[in-house]
């Protein structure tokens, strides 16, 4: 019997992403941003639709061992079917740009551009327009998100939510999932949507929308939510059926006229990306607006919560969509509601869909036959991985020295516990955005210097950010006060929680101000030889977690043996260890021989004249 493949794809918003089935097993699954180094893949933009994510399609068919023609169903997280039954509807509420969505003109652009992706396809693969059509669904964008949700959950019933910006024309999605069924019970159309809210006041605090909530997520932290809570609750309210809606912002907003969200917040002005950020010493104001934002989402995702385990009277909960990447609320929820158990898809936002358009396709057959219940996802490491050899070559390329160690994972810990700030690159890259120790930098979460030199010298990004740690899985209870509350959230780095008073100050570098960590809890059959570096890690210090956060610098976390020499390179990161191979400082322009040629050069060139 021959092996049944099943594709799924996203790309019609951003982070553009594919991922391969191969008879319920998941084989590959990747973001598009990872090879093409561009944040996200692409921009959310009506004409860019049909610019496919073509390199992590080759990768999940070159995994599998196949061709296109090989492939059985092809998923597209996407039905042009939905949003032309709501294409009039939307259209009531734009324009909001000009030849953009929810314009007649911008709309029959995205219309028509979904419409070639089979010929397009078609085309790269070397197949007819015919095959490959028979072959190509177009699926509901939150259907994917919840069966990225359920299908690859460890339960076999629960209820399941998805919150993100949009799909066709929903924002808010819950179903109950009960073996292969998924059935969906209700959802929440555009503009009330909570995905929108975040991307309207991260442009007004001077970040960029779609892109930097998380860093609103971390400033919030900072401020007071109750200073702006009428403010807030003019712009969300929360319904007594669990359900919330969305009003007094205006469309102007997407035109860059922030003047209601200014009217709003009084005394705060839409801040210009050059201007200070006001989050301590006296003035929070853009500290407070992200501290209400953040609190009115945890009482939406609560009142979701109760919602669902309500209609559905289920103890488990499954949930995916951009906004459920909201650590803190996934906590919270996690805390107060009465669900015995929360999982998280990795990749929960857009990128996670192409997963759940394969998972749908599977578990709801074209064929019309039935398959029993068998996708978990049991691992994250599910992108590229490389050999030795093809790191030593790349590293001979970029000239970087390197010696060959037995044990990368003892020598790690040796390092990390003398200090030195590691990049770890080792096996098959995670799938969504956070780092889980296969393309992380490593560091010692005790250090009180430490969070403000990988900010500063090695991230190169804002002073209120935290950093994460992974500890090992048996000792998380002595670290997190979680009140009996479920972890599932935290095995991917999803939830946050409080840290004892009493641990605080033995983990500076991986605490945020408000004395919360997100914490990665590592099982030892998830990641062998991460686990092994902690516990070495432990044997040397006591301590049983390390700093864990992604391997990279403002750009896409790195994927191949050169990004990581790149990242190197540019940062002051103190080694890394790619598979059995160290790279150690000092970098080339940094060693003896170096610095004195340049002086010689310097000194023949001032004697020529």
């Amino acid at each position: 019997m021959s092996v049944e493949y099943i594709l799924g794809i996203n790309s019609v918003y951003h982070e553009s992403s594919a991922a391969i089935i191969a008879d319920g097993e998941i084989l590959a699954a990747v973001e598009e941003e990872r090879f093409n180094r561009r944040r996200h893949g692409k921009d959310a933009i009506v004409d860019n639709t049909p610019v496919l994510p073509y390199n992590s399609i080759d990768f999940c068919l070159k995994k599998a061992g196949i061709t296109m023609a090989d492939v059985k169903w092809i998923g597209y997280s996407f039905s042009i079917v939905e949003r032309e039954k709501k294409r009039e509807y939307l259209l009531g509420y734009g324009p909001v740009l000009s030849g953009g969505y929810k314009t007649e003109r911008g709309e029959d652009v995205f219309r028509g551009f979904n419409q070639l992706i089979p010929k397009l396809l078609s085309i790269r693969y070397s197949m007819s327009e015919d095959e490959l059509k028979n072959r190509f669904y177009y699926l509901d964008h939150h259907l994917c998100h919840l069966a990225s949700a359920y299908y690859a959950s460890p339960f076999d019933e629960a209820a399941v939510l998805s919150i993100d910006g949009i799909g066709e024309y929903e924002t808010t999605t819950m179903a109950v999932g009960r073996g292969n069924e998924l059935k969906v019970l209700r959802d929440i159309p555009y503009p009330h949507s909570l995905g929108f809210v975040w991307e309207l006041i991260t442009n007004f605090l001077g970040f960029r929308g779609n892109y930097d909530e998380c860093k609103i997520m971390g400033l919030a932290s900072y401020g007071d939510p109750e200073r702006f809570r009428a403010a807030m609750e003019s712009i969300i309210q929360l319904n007594k059926d669990g359900t919330f809606s969305i009003s007094n912002l205006d469309r102007s907003l997407y035109h860059g006229d922030f003047s209601c969200l200014e009217r709003a917040f009084t005394g705060v002005e839409k801040r210009l990306p050059y201007e200070p950020l006001r989050y301590g010493e006296g003035d929070t104001r853009h500290a407070d607006v992200a501290a209400v934002l953040q609190k009115t989402t945890e009482e939406v995702f609560l009142g979701l919560g109760n919602m669902a385990y309500k209609e559905s009277g289920l103890p488990n909960l499954a949930m995916a969509g951009g906004v459920t990447l909201n650590c803190v609320a996934n906590g919270m929820l996690a805390r107060d509601s009465k669900f015995k158990d929360i999982w998280v898809q990795p990749a929960a936002g857009d990128a996670g869909t192409a997963l759940g358009a394969a998972l749908w396709l599977f578990q709801n057959r074209p064929d019309g036959k039935t398959e029993p219940r068998r996708c978990r996802m049991n691992t994250p490491y599910l992108g590229p991985e490389y050999s030795d050899e093809e790191i030593e070559k790349e590293l001979d390329r970029f000239r970087l020295s390197h010696r060959r160690v037995q044990d990368p994972a003892k020598t790690a810990a040796e390092m990390v516990a003398r200090g030195d700030v590691i990049g770890w690159f080792q096996g098959r890259m995670e799938y969504g955005p956070r780092a889980l120790g296969a393309r992380s930098i490593i560091a010692d979460p005790g250090s009180g210097a430490m969070l403000d030199r990988i900010n500063h010298k090695v991230k190169h990004r804002e002073p209120f950010r935290p950093l994460c740690p992974t500890i090992l899985y048996e000792k998380w209870a002595d670290w997190l006060e979680t009140e009996g509350a479920p972890v599932g959230a935290s095995e991917f780095m999803l939830a946050t929680y409080y840290v004892p008073r009493g641990r605080r100050a033995e983990i500076p570098a991986v605490l945020h101000v408000d004395g919360t960590s997100r914490m990665q809890l590592l099982k030892e059959e998830m990641n062998p030889l991460y686990y092994r570096l902690i516990s070495e890690f432990e044997k040397i210090t006591g301590m049983p977690m390390v700093l864990n956060t992604s391997f990279n610098d403002r750009e896409p976390i790195v994927c191949t043996p050169a990004d990581a020499a790149r990242c190197f390179l540019k940062t002051e990161i103190d080694a890394m260890i790619l598979g059995h191979h160290v790279v150690e400082g000092p970098k080339p322009w940094e060693r003896a021989y170096r610095q004195q040629t340049l002086r010689d050069e310097m000194e023949k060139y001032k004697n020529s004249y």
